[in-house]
């Protein structure tokens, strides 16, 4: 008789754990560094401004078109409900719709405090309002409409799924920057702190439902995983090298083009690491 190959119970718990919160660490400690510079720094608040002004340049995107592009992330808050309901479905229970909104409340809520109560942004002469608006909070309803969509999907389609809800809560996120509601680093903030606690949501998952299938997820998810890493890193070396001219004072256009591509960036890398992540039934 063939030995038992299968992880030991214990490792098999130990290791998601591990990993779901080394990931809630540095997801929550990339907020807080995205935070810091953008906050309590002059470069900081001048990309931030300068990526702003440029969204508002853009003479071509008429009221409707802005308007439409208000609605984003309200649409995204419907999807996010909608995934409730299938998780429910889909699992027969109501577990993982319990988890699914404990996702969401635990991001708006913490948002929101962060936002309120926490945050006091300093008044450095560089954006002309100072009142503060990080993290975002209609990013926030974007980012959790995607991330409970893919804790709620199979676990065969969760990475390409990742993929296309990542590219959508780019779009919302970019929309408030361009109607002028937010900065890039609040919008980045809010995909980092939603992604820790779906992070966390997928472990509850993990543990209460227990692990995937064997090969649930094959060659393609792992593929859309490697897809999503790679161009959410390339997204933020073309957010750097765009900041270069930006702090130069060359244009109005590499300011957004680095705020666009730090959004776009902190998207797939999060979404890219939720999918790997999400190992549950």
């Amino acid at each position: 008789m063939a030995p038992d190959s299968s992880p030991a119970p214990t490792t098999a718990l130990w290791r998601p754990l591990v990993r779901t919160l080394l990931a809630v660490v540095l997801a929550w400690g990339a907020a807080a560094v995205v935070g810091w510079v953008a906050l309590g720094t002059v470069p900081g608040q001048y990309l931030d401004e300068r990526a702003l002004r440029g969204g508002q340049a853009l003479t071509f995107l008429g009221p409707r078109t802005r308007q439409v592009l208000d609605t984003l992330p309200a649409v995204g808050a419907a999807v996010g409900g909608l995934a409730l309901v299938v998780m429910s479905v889909r699992a027969r229970s109501l577990r993982a719709a319990v988890v699914g909104l404990g996702v969401a409340l635990g991001a708006t809520v913490s948002v929101q405090v962060l936002k309120r109560l926490v945050i006091d942004k300093p008044d450095l002469n560089v954006q002309a309002a100072a009142l503060n608006s990080f993290p975002s909070g209609h990013t926030t309803m974007a980012a959790v409409a995607g991330m409970v969509l893919v804790l709620a999907i199979p676990a065969g389609a969760r990475a390409r799924v990742g993929l296309l809800a990542a590219l959508y809560t780019a779009l919302a996120g970019a929309s408030t920057v361009v109607n002028g509601w937010h900065r890039p680093s609040d919008v980045v903030a809010a995909v980092f702190i939603t992604a820790g606690w779906a992070m966390i949501g997928s472990l509850v998952l993990h543990t209460t439902t227990g692990p995937e299938q064997p090969r649930a997820s094959g060659t393609g998810e792992t593929s859309a995983v490697a897809l999503g890493l790679v161009a959410g890193g390339a997204c933020v070396l073309l957010a750097g090298a765009a900041a270069v001219p930006t702090l130069a004072g060359v244009g109005l256009a590499w300011g957004l083009v680095s705020g666009m591509a730090t959004v776009l960036g902190a998207c797939l890398l999060s979404y890219a690491t939720l999918a790997a992540l999400a190992r549950h039934r």
